[in-house]
């Protein structure tokens, strides 16, 4: 072949190049077309592009007229050989006769069949976008004519056309990696707003708080929540089980301070008939009925220090007894307790156990108040007010000055409270519109405590003087917690005493559980 005919076909190949850069395609694609026109069209064999791995092991990712055993063969470590010399020092390699270079190590070109017939081998670095090396390698076959300068050109144009070949695909990698995180985030987020339903607002903390939530739900971890009351502590504690792998058994609530002293341990462990009086039956406690579920223990800094211990019993042990049995019963439960109270308070008081807030706190979430997301205010009127709309069978709406008014409010009722007065004006009013003086008016017959902390407060009871045991009746302190429906702690503030207090003079007036049982 003459220098003419040579150059010709040269132009030709890197027009045919410049069409395949400049049509777009898959790099993957390009890079393929692009070493097929060196084969066909610059007499050369065997054309491939290496490129590292994470260890810098160098494997052929494109190629043309390399076979597959070839391909499995063609490994090269940084600096071995001609290929990973090239990769090493990004200088060009020249060989003129394979046969005849010590170095050429013959991974993919076995050189007892070409005893007869002059190889020659030409390898060029490419710097790839993180500054790492591939490298263009390729044969050329009968190789009776020297390398000439313009095979370099030529073979370097080429090599710099299936740089922008892989630095197109990088890019794409990139902005699909991005569109990939994005539209997993995007899942994530659908996911939650699905997965939360009742649970309204786009206020930071509450959304951080939920994605802990999330997270913890993936694990059997107890959970401790934390808020004032009406938050919606039993909310996060459902979402927190419905995204849990424990979404399909039960979810049992109990309200610790709901139950009197003396019935809460059968309520959570249950009895048998006959345990004592007033037992006629079997009774299931709540850990067996959320056996496999998950067991939320609402206002749980309400619980007695009897009932603490046999709780912290069970959750070391993971394992129950009914009231009158002897009998073990093994139970998985998750636990999610909850509480209004300054936890910390209550165990430095002694009211409440450091071990047991040790197996109950193993992740906590902290329920931000009202008041401290208002943004979320417009957000929660509007679903409260279709809610109630719907039950009422009307169409009523706030005014903007409405709704500014209940953004101003302090809400110490919290999230409980807002939806008290959303059903009160859809009842009350006789306009679709609801004004700003129909909501002044709801909130003025509000009951106002004291104003609270920024974290849950402690209940604090205003215990009186000591006074001698004789100062309150026996039948007096029966009729104040029977009325009380046996919580002790009512019945103590009823009667001006501490609970301690009235502990102390039910021992002394020999009162027995018979005779302050509720009917």
């Amino acid at each position: 072949m003459n220098n003419s005919t040579q150059q010709t076909l040269d132009i030709e190949a890197l027009m045919a190049a410049c069409h395949i850069v400049s049509t777009g395609l898959n790099p993957s694609d390009s890079i393929t077309q692009l070493l097929e026109i060196l084969v066909s069209t610059a007499g050369l064999d065997k054309v491939r592009v290496l490129l590292p791995d994470e260890n810098d092991i160098y494997r052929i990712e494109y190629h043309f007229g390399v076979s597959v055993d070839e391909r499995k063969k063609a490994e090269y470590r940084y600096g071995e050989g001609i290929t990973g010399r090239v990769a090493q020092t990004r200088e060009i390699a020249l060989i003129p006769d394979i046969k005849n270079e010590p170095r050429f190590l013959g991974k993919i070109t076995d050189l007892s069949i070409f005893n007869q017939t002059r190889i020659s081998f030409i390898a060029l670095p490419i710097i790839l976008n993180n500054q790492k090396v591939g490298v263009l390698a390729v044969n050329r076959l009968n190789a009776d004519v020297p390398i000439l300068e313009s095979d370099i050109v030529l073979l370097q144009l080429f090599s710099a056309f299936i740089k922008q070949a892989l630095d197109i695909h990088d890019l794409i990698q990139k902005r699909t990696n991005v569109l990939r995180e994005e539209n997993d985030r995007l899942k994530e987020r659908l996911s939650l707003e699905y997965d939360r339903k009742d649970i309204i607002g786009e206020n930071k903390e509450l959304l951080d708080t939920l994605e802990k939530a999330k997270q913890s739900a993936k694990t059997d971890a107890s959970i401790f929540v934390v808020g004032e009351s009406g938050t919606g502590k039993e909310r996060f504690a459902q979402f927190v089980h419905k995204n849990s792998r424990r979404s399909t058994k039960a979810f049992i609530a109990l309200n610790c301070a709901a139950i009197p002293d003396n019935l809460l341990e059968s309520e959570l462990f249950g009895h048998e008939k006959g345990a004592f009086t007033g037992a006629d039956k079997l009774k299931i406690g709540k850990f067996e009925a959320a056996n496999g579920g998950t067991l939320f223990l609402d206002e749980i800094g309400d619980m007695n220090a009897e009932v603490q211990s046999k709780l912290l019993r069970v959750l070391q042990e993971s394992e129950i007894t009914r009231l009158g049995s002897n009998q073990v019963i093994k139970v998985n439960v998750r636990i999610i307790a909850a509480t209004h109270r300054n936890i910390q308070n209550a165990i430095a008081d002694g009211r409440f156990r450091l071990d047991l807030y040790y197996r109950l706190n193993v992740v906590s979430l902290k329920l931000p108040a009202l008041r401290e997301r208002k943004e979320d205010i417009p957000l929660l009127v509007v679903h409260f007010l279709n809610l109630a709309n719907k039950r009422n069978e009307k169409k009523c709406f706030f005014s903007a000055a409405a709704v500014a008014c209940m953004q101003a409010y302090q809400w110490p009722g919290n999230i409980r409270q807002l939806e008290n007065l959303v059903e009160r004006c859809v009842i009350l009013t006789t306009a679709e519109e609801i004004d700003v003086a129909l909501v002044e008016s709801g909130l003025s017959d509000e009951y106002i405590p004291r104003a609270p902390s920024s974290i849950a407060p402690v209940e604090t009871i205003d215990a009186r003087p000591y006074l001698p045991v004789t100062h309150l009746t026996k039948e007096a302190i029966i009729h104040s917690i029977q009325s009380s429906r046996g919580n002790k702690t009512l019945a103590a503030k009823r009667l001006g005493l501490s609970v301690r207090q009235l502990q102390y003079r039910i021992k002394k007036l020999d009162i027995a559980s018979v005779d302050i049982a509720v009917s």
